[in-house]
């Protein structure tokens, strides 16, 4: 079996993007705060620091200090997010995937996992006359994308009566079952009259979630299961941070072969530590330079 995990930097190299790319982790913040500056923007100027520096550290400081906040911030950013699309006329790198699974035959035997709350990779995957698969685990011709850390077009299923009314922090938690909305969507939905936001783990250490975290988890669960098994790994994009163990572990833990595209040397120094005596491969910097390398060696 394949399996891809893509993260911020594939999408953000991918190629054309309506209406532009999404940013880098490192410049999420200045984005959220340039089209909301009344809520985004309104942080002093300690904690504004704090995110332009490190985003999750700027998180961890807002779960502490004002998390009521939180629901409509991540409300603003599941519609930033839910704003990125793909045409016909786009040239890009997650259609081209695509197009390549689907002629090798191999769409039945890769998933496609990513930490991103955008949904390229399903209009990608429609736009090359793919159905999509949320989860997919048969071997058919789907197009089984796992969305490890939830999506912008995560709804929780009911939750009606949850409205603007209720203020709720971080340590709230809202179960239930999720449903896949259209992401063209998701603004109406989110500028209504509820207070929840999409089941989306905050962008902070550990990954908190709140809305449908048990659904989540327990694919977290199961997509590391797979990781074990996968014949080969392909991260593109991805910083191998230790503390999200729940990603890393998996990958260190198993014995198919690596594939990295992203920094060197912090593939290399994550490699030392944790796959010395596997089959790793790094191949380039970026995913654009890579293209022809992954390929080859699906």
């Amino acid at each position: 079996m394949n399996l891809f995990l893509f993260g911020a930097g594939a999408s953000f190299g991918s190629g054309q993007v309506d209406p532009c790319p999404p940013p880098l982790g490192s410049d999420l913040y200045s984005a959220l705060k340039r089209i909301y500056p009344i809520t985004w923007g309104s942080f002093d100027s300690n904690l504004q620091s704090k995110f332009n520096t490190n985003f999750e550290n700027g998180m961890a400081e807002l779960i502490e200090t004002n998390s009521h906040a939180i629901p409509p911030l991540m409300q603003q950013m599941a519609i930033f997010f839910s704003r990125f699309g793909l045409t016909n006329n786009n040239d890009n790198l997650y259609k081209n995937l695509f197009r390549n699974l689907k002629s090798k035959n191999l769409l039945k035997n890769t998933i496609i996992s990513t930490l991103n709350y955008e949904c390229l990779c399903e209009f990608a995957a429609s736009l090359e006359g793919i159905t999509v698969e949320y989860f997919g685990k048969a071997e058919n011709d789907n197009a089984k994308i796992w969305k490890i850390h939830g999506s912008c077009n995560f709804k929780l299923q009911g939750g009606a009566d949850v409205t603007r009314s209720v203020s709720f922090g971080h340590r709230a938690s809202f179960g239930g079952n999720i449903e896949f909305v259209n992401p063209v969507d998701v603004s109406t939905i989110y500028r209504s009259n509820t207070a929840l936001y999409p089941s989306m783990c905050l962008y902070a250490k550990d990954k908190p979630l709140a809305i449908a975290p048990d659904v989540i988890k327990n694919f977290q669960n199961e997509w590391s299961e797979k990781v074990r098994i996968a014949e080969k790994i392909f991260v593109i994009g991805v910083r191998p941070i230790v503390d999200d163990k729940h990603i890393w572990q998996p990958i260190a833990a198993s014995t198919g072969t690596l594939y990295f595209v992203g920094d060197k040397p912090e593939y290399e120094n994550w490699i030392s530590a944790n796959r010395p005596n596997k089959t790793n491969e790094y191949l380039e910097k970026y995913w654009i330079g890579s293209e022809s390398s992954i390929y080859a060696r699906l």
